[in-house]
């Protein structure tokens, strides 16, 4: 619901389209907004263990990325676009849709400002102290929480916090995005704006670093596109490494295809990885697979998808295993106690990329928070939110 982006805290995410990486900035979203069976929008809260989940999924970003760039070079300028995602089309398909379009706005860097003292406005009332409490402090900001959503819609509101901000020379903090009418308005009226979920850094065209094994012919497609490529060329004696991680990263764009032919072209990659893990290796590819036939034949192969969960000796009682398939959650990330976790491989099969699981260490009261990537996981430490109070 694009209203949702006027008022809610948001995820951010950074996509190089060209290489298909994404870079995800997650945020803690306390509050949904929804609509009701009136018409009318009511706030509701958020578990706190659901509430650092991604919004959308990597696929969806990569295609609006995508798309965005399209739409930017089919009219020839920079923009932000709003889109509907996820939207239901006959047939039971989701599409994202592009809604709405303005001017990308002048790149800001407020990351080395320094943190000012916030003065909640929610109405007209706490204008009045702006001007006031100016003069008291050097370094004051609005923060604007309107108590009812509609004056956020409200023109004539807006103009007057764009009155007392200009006139007192502070800047306007908004919970919403650029893309909200209040940003449209308040920018309009000559107010600095300051929306507090953009990632002011990511607004600008930066160094990208990798790391990474590639084709021997991408740094040459790099310089087609007039950017430069520093490459190294590994010792054989370390290539090996690389060429294992390439081989698990390739495995996981196969998982995250979605049509045969899309598929067919990730396992071809992933074939392309083998064959040099197995050259670099000194073996031959021919060797290998009669190795495979004959281990398929004594042993089998994968076909049936068995999945071994555990081994047990039988009870004297009974003189049967005892084994409950229901005790064992195959992708969940396993406590061995309340500091120590064990990652099964199976984290990487099941996991999507970009979404997050949560380990608590209630005893540091901290959580971490973990997030597979194509190319990497990530990992991060912070402490225990607590439920945001938001009233409107």
């Amino acid at each position: 619901m694009p209203d949702a982006l006027q008022f809610c805290s948001y995820d951010n995410w950074e996509v190089h389209v060209d290489r298909q990486d994404v870079t995800e900035y997650p945020d803690y979203k306390s509050h949904i907004l929804l609509a009701s069976e009136d018409g009318k929008w009511r706030y509701e809260r958020v578990r706190n263990d659901i509430a650092r989940h991604q919004s959308i999924s990597r696929k969806d970003i990569l295609d609006i990325a995508s798309r965005s760039i399209e739409i930017a070079k089919m009219l020839g300028r920079p923009m932000h676009i709003m889109w509907f995602v996820m939207c239901a089309e006959p047939g039971g398909r989701e599409a994202n849709i592009p809604w709405y379009w303005t001017e990308a706005h002048k790149t800001e860097d407020h990351s080395g400002r320094q943190r000012p003292r916030l003065v909640k406005v929610r109405g007209y009332d706490e204008l009045k102290q702006i001007a006031e409490l100016r003069s008291k402090y050097s370094n004051l900001a609005i923060d604007l929480q309107p108590q009812s959503i509609d004056l956020f819609r409200d023109n004539k509101f807006l103009k007057a916090v764009s009155d007392v901000a200009v006139t007192s020379n502070v800047p306007v903090y908004l919970r919403g995005s650029s893309l909200s009418h209040a940003y449209y308005q308040l920018q309009k009226n000559g107010c600095t704006v300051i929306p507090l979920g953009d990632k002011d850094h990511l607004r600008a065209r930066k160094q990208v670093q990798f790391g990474k094994l590639v084709r021997d012919g991408i740094p040459e497609k790099i310089a087609s596109k007039k950017e430069h490529a520093a490459t190294i060329t590994v010792p054989a004696s370390i290539k090996e490494a690389f060429l294992i991680a390439k081989f698990l990263e390739e495995l996981l764009e196969v998982r995250e295809a979605t049509t045969p032919a899309e598929r067919t072209s990730e396992l071809a990659d992933v074939f392309e990885v083998l064959r040099g893990l197995i050259a670099s290796t000194g073996n031959n590819l021919q060797d290998v697979i009669e190795i495979a036939d004959r281990k398929k034949s004594k042993l089998g192969g994968f076909d049936a998808g068995a999945i071994l969960l555990e081994t047990s000796m039988p009870t004297v009682q009974s003189g049967e295993a005892v084994i409950n398939p229901n005790d064992h959650d195959l992708e969940q990330i396993k406590i061995v106690d309340g500091e120590t976790y064990e990652i099964p491989f199976t984290f990487l099969g099941f996991s999507p990329l970009g979404s997050q699981k949560v380990l608590k260490l209630e005893r540091f009261g901290l959580e971490l928070v973990i997030m597979l990537n194509k190319d990497h996981i990530r990992i991060s430490a912070q402490p225990i939110p607590q439920q945001m109070k938001f009233d409107l």
